[in-house]
């Protein structure tokens, strides 16, 4: 009998169902929910019977980002438990994760048994976190996400504002507060930020 139960959402196909048939192949794991995206996985929660014990994540899913959705998980099931995996492992993604309440972090490039290892602690209430010793803090949030997403872009500022759903003197005040709390000078700053830290 699988002692932990599984959800799974990532976009790429090919990576997901192998992922799932490793995740399988360990006796003690069982996947029981696979999304596409962070929006099918929050249907497919809302819908199940059976909910899982750890979700796993994609940081980069659209529509829904795995932040986005880490925050929705957060907000309405509070003992489920959340793993990113990113093909990114930055100092600055996994210290943002472990800045909102999920938790683990870890690269897809991980060894099949050191993943194991890492949802069995998770599951024993363990946060496990690659490449954060020396890690700068974050705590962006998903709108700041979204805003360094669109910075690299080609999207004007007024395009900008205009998805966002705001005018575009707000617009530039959040532009010019997040290039404070990042230490940059200009949009490229962000831009060049974002690409780096494998948001685009």
């Amino acid at each position: 009998m699988p002692s932990v139960y599984l959800a799974v959402a990532d976009d790429h196909t090919l990576f997901r169902g192998g992922l799932i048939s490793m995740l399988n192949d360990f006796p003690d794991l069982k996947v029981v929910i696979d999304a596409s995206d962070g929006t099918e996985l929050i249907r497919k929660l809302s819908e199940a019977t059976f909910l899982p014990d750890i979700c796993i994540l994609d940081l980069r899913m659209k529509p829904m980002n795995g932040y986005e959705t880490a925050e929705e998980i957060i907000k309405r099931w509070k003992y489920m438990k959340i793993l990113f995996l990113s093909m990114f492992d930055t100092q600055f993604l996994a210290a943002n994760a472990s800045s909102i309440r999920v938790d683990g972090f870890l690269s897809k490039t991980v060894d099949p048994e050191i993943l194991h290892e890492s949802l069995l602690s998770i599951y024993k209430g363990e946060k496990i976190f690659d490449n954060l010793a020396h890690a700068p803090k974050s705590n962006l949030t998903p709108s700041e996400i979204s805003f360094l997403q669109l910075c690299a872009s080609e999207y004007s500022i007024k395009e900008i504002a205009a998805i966002m759903k705001v005018g575009i003197r707000s617009a530039e005040n959040f532009k010019n507060a997040l290039c404070r709390k990042l230490g940059k000078k200009t949009r490229t700053g962000l831009a060049l930020f974002a690409v780096e830290n494998g948001l685009t």
